[in-house]
């Protein structure tokens, strides 16, 4: 392992570092054996996170190399047979805590905080198979900035509705870019919400599918044009 605190002085070395963990498989990484211990769907980013990167899994509201601006997830994509490597699901960031975001601006809020600069780790999703067999075949570093505009609107329109009392009626398919996903492995959970004694779902930021397709596209070309 190594010591996160003094590894990572800009980008550009965390990068670097990270080629190391292509070809890898999971269960090469898993050192606190997560796989068969824990059925938390974010298992595999604490593994990358522990195994690799070699410091201790944390819920705080800095990102994850903090240090440096970067937060960091994983994700998988399926290898289709005309569409080639396309992601399997949505990204999902931090949860959209209802009280606060009513009294936030988008250049001062928790999302853009935590989430501005995030490196995608990327694994191969193969049904049938073993989540330690999995491997991480490829890498990108994603910046908001490229479609920051759009991600503010989406963003006000979370608050806006939060800030109406209605949470409740949140849904990810009122937004382009940042969706408001639910977040509970129990869909009959429900969360207080100011402005209202209606009861809502938990939800979290998320990037929504159809624009992850994209930027993921976007960067393979990148990658092939350099090669």
């Amino acid at each position: 392992m190594i010591d996160r605190y003094n590894k990572f002085n800009s980008i550009e070395e965390l990068m670097d570092f990270t080629k190391n963990i292509i070809g890898k498989k999971f269960k090469d990484l898993d050192v606190e054996d997560r796989l068969t211990n824990s059925r938390n769907k974010g298992r595999l980013g604490h593994i990358v996170e522990t195994g690799f990167y070699g410091y201790p899994n944390n819920s705080r509201a800095v990102a994850d190399f903090d240090e440096i601006g970067v937060e960091l997830k994983v994700s998988g994509f399926l290898d289709k047979p005309r569409a080639g490597r396309v992601p399997k699901e949505r990204i999902s960031l931090s949860l959209i805590n209802y009280y606060d975001i009513i009294d936030e601006e988008f250049e001062f809020s928790n999302v853009l905080f935590k989430n501005e600069k995030i490196l995608i780790i990327w694994y191969e999703y193969e049904k049938g198979k073993e989540y330690g067999e999995f491997e991480i075949k490829d890498f990108q570093l994603y910046d908001m900035s490229q479609d920051m505009e759009t991600i503010k609107t989406d963003w006000e329109r979370i608050r806006n509705r939060v800030r109406d009392g209605g949470a409740h009626l949140l849904s990810e398919g009122d937004s382009e870019i940042l969706g408001a996903c639910t977040k509970s492995s129990n869909s009959s959970i429900r969360r207080g919400q100011p402005n209202s004694i209606e009861p809502a779902k938990p939800r979290a930021y998320s990037l929504r599918h159809a624009y992850l397709k994209k930027i993921f596209k976007q960067h393979q070309l990148e990658e092939t044009k350099s090669i």
